[in-house]
């Protein structure tokens, strides 16, 4: 796909397969009536932010201190635009 676009040959579509951990709804749903803990431990090891994370901090490119770092400016970015909301 990055390929494509590089070389200008238009969008592509990309499919991907994720796993929705929790419930549909708030109103009752219980997951564990359709699915079993083996499955959920199944998809944790494919959760693709934890291997993305994995690849990055094998990379020298991710740790604690710059994970820390982004939240703070996260939960700043937040208190303001609920600021200038009100």
């Amino acid at each position: 796909a990055r390929e494509r676009a590089v070389d200008g040959e238009g969008p592509t579509s990309i499919e991907t397969m994720c796993y929705r951990y929790g419930p549909h709804t708030m109103a009752g749903d219980d997951p564990t009536r359709y699915r079993t803990s083996d499955t959920d431990n199944e998809w944790a090891q494919k959760d693709p932010l934890v291997r993305l994370r994995k690849y990055l901090e094998a990379k020298g490119l991710w740790d604690e201190k710059k994970e820390e770092a982004v939240i703070e400016r996260a939960k700043e970015e937040i208190k303001l635009n609920i600021k200038k909301a009100d």
